[in-house]
Formats: structure tokens, C-alpha cells, sequence
């Protein structure tokens, strides 16, 4: 069976906590690009460390992916970022709340 090939639009991942970080290595294992955000700047470093490409804030990652994926701890904080995020997100953008 042929692996499919990651397309060249990186994915964005915000909260690279347990779940998070899981995601981001596996991601970037299978040969994706992925751009993350995460409010702990050691998480953030441990992200590049695996190659992921670092934001400077969540609307960043939603500027710069079409396709992006959270990892926050509850409705509440995704409720949040999402309307925060409101006016930055892509139209058709895909937002996956893990």
C-alpha cells in the first residue's frame, strides 16, 4: 500500500501539550510541514526541536494554514480561540478540536 504524499500547505496544531506533541511528531514523521503554537515557550522549543515551525501566536497559525488542528484542554478554551481568531481564519478553512 503507497502512502499518500503530505501536500505542501502546511498544518497547523495549536496546544502541543501530551495530545499535542504526539500529533506534531507523528506529523512531521510522515513528512508533513507543520506550523504550532502553544502558551508554554518549552513546549514551543520542543516543537522546533522535532521540526516543527514555531508561531508567535495562535492567529498566526491560522493565517499562515487552511487546515488546523487543536489541542486544547476544553470547549471552553477552544470556544475562546476560535472567536478570537474569528476574522483571521481562511475562508474554507478546516479546524479539527481534538
Amino acid at each position: 500500500m503507497q502512502r499518500p504524499s503530505p501536500e505542501s500547505s502546511p498544518l497547523g496544531l495549536i496546544g502541543l501539550g501530551l495530545l499535542g506533541s504526539v500529533l506534531a511528531e507523528r506529523l512531521l514523521a510522515g513528512g508533513f510541514a507543520v506550523t504550532g503554537f502553544d502558551i508554554d515557550s518549552a513546549r514551543l522549543e520542543a516543537f522546533r526541536q522535532l521540526g516543527g515551525e514555531p508561531a508567535n501566536a495562535a492567529g498566526a497559525v491560522f493565517a499562515r494554514c487552511s487546515r488546523v488542528v487543536l489541542s486544547l484542554p476544553s470547549h471552553r478554551e477552544v470556544a475562546a480561540l476560535v472567536h478570537e481568531s474569528a476574522a483571521g481564519l481562511r475562508p474554507g478553512a478546516m479546524i479539527i478540536d481534538t
